[in-house]
């Protein structure tokens, strides 16, 4: 039987968490697709993993340089392949066993969107979670990046691992590195989606690992690249929206710069205040809302400053 999607998975010296995996989706109730481990000049050898599920199609392909995680990923996306149906998987998540039925329920339902895009769940180890779906309300048909940039800074927390595109509305979109670095993600997928359309499934239905101590996926951000995504955001939200959602947007904008300042590579009191100066001239973030989270900034600026010797 012909797969209808093909599951590319970067893999990087993690074999007993890609175990893990394949694991979950060894047991998915959709059967139909193919995997292709794409190795970035890892010093593992993959023929054993590979082994362990002879009932997966599984291909290796192995990189002639090593391209870095996010250079990585995007080539895994353009990959050639026969599949209606694309997914790039980290190796260290999980999908629940009713992840890829879900989605592409919804995707043979609706043949002129995008991609569907599910809410996560976090855990930090297999012990953390039960696994389970926690559905939230029905998916969220987007019908541009207006409304997935609306629907995203409403509080669903989506990830680029739980994309799932449709071959022949997947275009060849620029990532902008240098823009946004590593959080360029939402403006990739909000491009990519413009025209088409895109589904939310908010069921938090993948499971994405956290990582231990300081991530190093975002070793490149900076203020800059933070303040240009909200710039990017702001511009692109639908027009008309009344105050409640005005204020809504502001308040996630807030949260959202709070969660994003920790991953930065350089971490300091008068660049957190400049973010939030530059983000406030530009009538991003609430001064109401600043005051009213006055003690959770005061807390989080007692944790970023540096510590008397």
């Amino acid at each position: 039987m012909q797969p209808k999607l093909s599951i590319r998975i970067p893999v990087y010296n993690q074999i007993n968490l890609l175990i893990e995996c394949l694991n979950s989706l060894q047991i998915q109730t959709f059967k139909q697709f193919s995997i292709i481990l794409i190795d970035d000049c890892s010093m593992t050898d993959y023929k054993s993993v590979i082994n362990k599920f002879p009932e997966l199609n599984i291909e290796y392909i192995r990189n002639e340089k090593n391209l870095g995680a996010l250079q990585n990923m995007l080539n895994s996306l353009y990959l050639e392949s026969n599949e209606e149906y694309i997914m790039v998987m980290h190796e260290d998540d999980i999908l629940h066993h009713t992840f890829l039925q879900n989605s592409l329920n919804l995707l043979e339902k609706s043949h002129d969107i995008a991609f569907s895009i599910s809410t996560l769940s976090f855990f930090s180890d297999i012990n953390s979670t039960n696994f389970e779906i926690i559905k939230q309300t029905n998916s969220i048909f987007c019908k541009n990046k207006n409304e997935f940039i609306y629907n995203i800074l409403k509080g669903n927390a989506v990830g680029f691992g739980s994309v799932i595109y449709r071959k022949s509305k997947l275009k060849n979109v620029k990532f902008d590195f240098e823009t946004y670095a590593e959080v360029g993600d939402r403006p990739f997928l909000s491009e990519i989606c413009n025209n088409s359309g895109c589904i939310i499934i908010p069921d938090n239905s993948y499971f994405a690992r956290l990582p231990i101590g300081k991530d190093a996926r975002w070793k490149k951000l900076n203020y800059r690249h933070l303040i240009n995504l909200y710039l990017y955001y702001k511009k692109n939200l639908p027009k008309n929206l009344n105050k409640t959602d005005i204020k809504h947007i502001k308040i996630s904008f807030t949260h959202s710069f709070l969660e994003n300042y920790i991953n930065l590579s350089k971490q300091n009191v008068f660049i957190f205040f400049k973010t939030m100066l530059i983000l406030r001239s530009n009538k991003i973030i609430s001064i109401k809302y600043l005051l009213l989270s006055f003690r959770l900034i005061r807390k989080f600026v007692e944790k970023i400053k540096p510590k008397s010797i």
